[in-house]
């Protein structure tokens, strides 16, 4: 490479999103959606609990500890149930008409009861 080429170096999806959403001072927890829900928090010391993955030291950035917890492929299950009830073809119905009309219905309804 010559010396005027740029080189940058990306990072895993939870320490970026935490970076561009500002999460970056000890005691700011932010919450990031993607195939999976995830709660990110950033700490002085490394801490952890029962149930959480961490602490990862010097991450998202140095002189910080990161530890998180969540939901691994939430948000793929979110993507499935949208695609199923949508059918086939490309026009699939909005997380925002989804998410409207699951608000409308009492928890419970039918039955269903959905537990961690």
């Amino acid at each position: 490479l010559s010396k005027e080429t740029l080189v940058v170096q990306g990072g895993p999806d939870a320490f970026v999103g935490m970076i561009g959403l500002g999460t970056i001072r000890p005691g700011q927890l932010c919450l990031i959606t993607g195939s999976s829900h995830l709660h990110c928090l950033i700490t002085k010391q490394p801490t952890s609990a029962p149930g959480t993955w961490g602490a990862y030291r010097g991450a998202p950035l140095a002189n910080t500890c990161f530890a998180e917890g969540g939901q691994s492929s939430t948000g793929s299950l979110v993507r499935w149930v949208r695609d199923l009830v949508s059918g086939p073809g490309d026009d699939k119905i909005s997380y925002k008409v989804l998410d409207d009309e699951a608000a409308a219905i009492p928890p419970g309804s039918d039955g269903l009861v959905a537990l961690e």
